[in-house]
């Protein structure tokens, strides 16, 4: 009964899959890549399975162009899901597995990987093993007895069917599983730091919302620069405070990973630089706006729904106020916003 329990959970997923190893005609490779959390069966564990299904090494395998990418991901309170993407000259094949074990989704990724790449191999190794497990079953020894004893003797009474010990004794509806994390709504909170559209080296505070896939997250982006300050050298004691609010758009690729979530992201921001005149006369505060666009890496840690995370990225300014002081009827320039900065974030995102 339990290899009827895994059997009924890739069943749904077979008769595609056989057909792309049958399609070739010409000779290849099988390739596998495997990727899953760090509970999981390891990938030399996955193609000792293969091969043990296939009765053979995968480096013997002869007449396939096949090219297998397995993934699973999940948690032990929740149970895994698993993707494999087939890609052979026919085209592309996926198919998704679900299991509340990760060794039992593993056996059924080696089954259905098996079956893929030769399913005649797999039956045939299937009926080998089996005629070979009843050659080994031990004989009932028979030792001579007398006459006596034979008519004396009461028959036997018939054995019992031993009943296979099964965890699928009775039907149960399959377990209620959440989304994987890495999909849906996802708020972040950080903390930043950089240079180069305000004076010297500050800090602020960064908000986000987006939309998560598998590889691929769009998101907007408030950030806050706390005010700093820009000396006056023509006036002493005198000095310019200049602040910034953005609103902007991110674009990020993540890469594939378990534990530690890799991202490459792009966008712009536009938003509203103040600048207001401190111990000078006839102080007043002016507002322009200012334009950036950036591009940066991101780090995660994504074991939990509350996600640790940080990154660094390099701005490009598109347009740059100026800010000064006006003497005499003469305006004199104290700040402009770099051309280039940079800056770096840590904080904390809260994943759907």
């Amino acid at each position: 009964m339990k290899r009827f329990c895994v059997n009924s959970l890739v069943g749904v997923g077979v008769f595609a899959v056989s057909g792309v190893a049958l399609a070739q005609g010409s000779p290849g490779q099988v390739t596998l890549r495997w990727s899953a959390p760090d509970e999981c069966p390891d990938d030399a564990r996955l193609v000792h399975q293969i091969e043990t299904l296939l009765g053979q090494s995968l480096l013997e395998t002869k007449g396939q162009s096949l090219a297998v990418r397995a993934t699973a991901q999940g948690n032990t309170a929740h149970g895994y899901s698993g993707k494999l993407v087939f890609s052979s000259a026919q085209g592309v094949e996926e198919r998704l597995l679900v299991h509340p074990s990760c060794d039992k989704l593993v056996e059924a990724i080696a089954l259905v990987i098996a079956l893929a790449i030769d399913p005649e191999r797999v039956q045939t190794t299937q009926n080998a093993r089996e005629a070979g497990a009843a050659l080994a079953a031990p004989s009932v020894a028979i030792q001579p007895a007398s006459l006596a004893q034979v008519a004396n003797s009461q028959p036997l009474p018939a054995p019992r069917p031993r009943i296979p010990e099964t965890n699928c004794a009775s039907p149960s509806p399959p377990a209620k599983r959440s989304p994987p994390s890495l999909r849906g709504l996802r708020a972040a909170l950080h903390g930043v730091a950089g240079a180069g559209p305000l004076p010297g080296f500050g800090g602020g505070l960064q908000a986000a919302l987006g939309w998560q896939a598998e590889y691929f997250r769009l998101e907007l982006l408030g950030r806050y620069w706390a005010p700093r300050d820009q000396a006056i050298s023509a006036a002493p004691n005198t000095s310019l405070e200049l602040g910034l609010a953005t609103l902007g758009a991110r674009a990020c690729w993540l890469l594939p990973a378990s534990a530690w979530r890799f991202s490459v992201c792009g966008g712009g921001d536009l938003g509203s630089e103040r600048g207001r005149g401190v111990g000078v006369e006839n102080s007043r505060s002016r507002d322009s706006a200012y334009a950036q666009f950036s591009g940066g890496f991101q780090v995660a840690y994504t074991r939990s729904r509350l996600v640790p995370e940080g990154g660094l990225e390099v701005s490009g300014a598109l347009l740059r106020p100026r800010f000064g002081v006006r003497r005499d009827g003469i305006d004199d320039q104290v700040f402009r916003p770099e051309a280039w900065g940079f800056g770096a974030f840590i904080g904390f995102a809260f994943e759907l």
